[in-house]
């Protein structure tokens, strides 16, 4: 039988070299999907992306360097409830020190002075969709005594999730944008509020139309559709709070424009980028980003004009 030779591939050898020279081990699979996701955001033209990648995969190095401090701060935290609140790590920042800075940190105890960011006496805390306000550790420091920490008990939606034998992914997709993941999480989250996911389910959850559901299926179907349907209406709230905070910041596009824009397939790029500079004489969508064009007789960023067109033309790898 006659073998073959392996096609060449400058991204696969690339990334084989690298992860022999720098090493994946000290946290499986992190060093091999942080090169992948490095190389995907270097050739999508998505900007600062790649700091967030690198920022990340610099962080966790430090976090495990950090992780003996651990002890500290299950045991202060057993005495300081505030510190106990488990910190956000996805914050939507793009400056790669920061991102640096919340990856490298997590295990470092939360003591009630400012840090060097500026951002309070706390770090800010991690909040889910699926439970109202901020998650908190349950006696952390029988972490360090037993080997094993307690879990907060799951609450009535969180239950009937469980007993439908369903996951928490099928109702709730995160965002790849974690500015609109952290937004759409404060809306859903928050105690009292018109949008809180926990609360709205828990009732529809003992209504007699949910009770009179014939059947886990049907219960199912029903569970999911209520769910998503406060979860879409938190993303049009969220997005709409990042688009008027970019303007407010005179950008002319929002994050969710470059990220949409880096997310859509190539195909539909050339596509677009093959009208454009036929159409207004430009060089691409990406090298042309910050410009405007008169479309319909109204200035257009170029960025929104590029993804507008790539979704009249089909283009749904891009949505968020």
């Amino acid at each position: 039988m006659e073998g073959t030779l392996p096609t060449f591939s400058i991204r696969r050898y690339g990334t084989d070299i690298a992860q022999a020279l720098l090493g994946s081990t000290f946290r499986t699979g992190m060093g091999l999907y942080a090169l992948d996701k490095l190389w995907t955001d270097f050739g999508s033209g998505s900007g600062d992306a790649w700091k967030k990648v690198a920022g990340q995969f610099v962080g966790n190095i430090g976090n495990t360097f950090a992780l003996p401090a651990s002890v500290v701060k299950d045991f202060y935290s057993q005495y300081d409830e505030k510190s106990r609140y488990v910190p956000e790590s996805k914050t939507g920042d793009t400056n790669f020190l920061d991102i640096v800075y919340n990856k490298a940190t997590r295990a470092l105890p939360d003591f009630p002075v400012v840090d060097w960011t500026g951002e309070g006496p706390y770090e800010r805390p991690l909040r889910t969709p699926f439970v109202t306000g901020d998650i908190k550790a349950v006696l952390p420091a029988e972490k360090q005594m037993f080997g094993a920490s307690r879990r907060a008990p799951k609450n009535k939606f969180q239950k009937e999730i469980a007993n439908l034998n369903m996951e928490d992914r099928e109702l709730y997709k995160r965002p790849s944008d974690e500015m609109l993941d952290l937004y759409m999480t404060e809306i859903l989250s928050k105690a009292g509020g018109e949008g809180n996911l926990n609360e709205n389910m828990a009732n529809f959850i003992d209504s007699k139309k949910y009770k009179d559901l014939d059947g886990v299926k049907a219960k199912r179907v029903e569970l999911q559709t209520r769910s998503r349907k406060l979860i879409s209406q938190a993303r049009d709230i969220a997005r709409e709070r990042i688009e008027a905070e970019a303007m407010k910041n005179g950008a002319n596009y929002s994050r969710l424009s470059v990220t949409e824009w880096s997310r859509t397939t190539q195909l539909y790029k050339d596509r677009v980028n093959e009208y454009y500079t036929k159409r207004y004489k430009g060089k691409s969508i990406d090298a042309d980003r910050d410009k405007y064009i008169m479309y319909n007789g109204e200035p257009m960023n170029i960025l929104n004009f590029g993804l507008q067109l790539a979704k009249i033309y089909g283009s749904k790898a891009g949505e968020l």
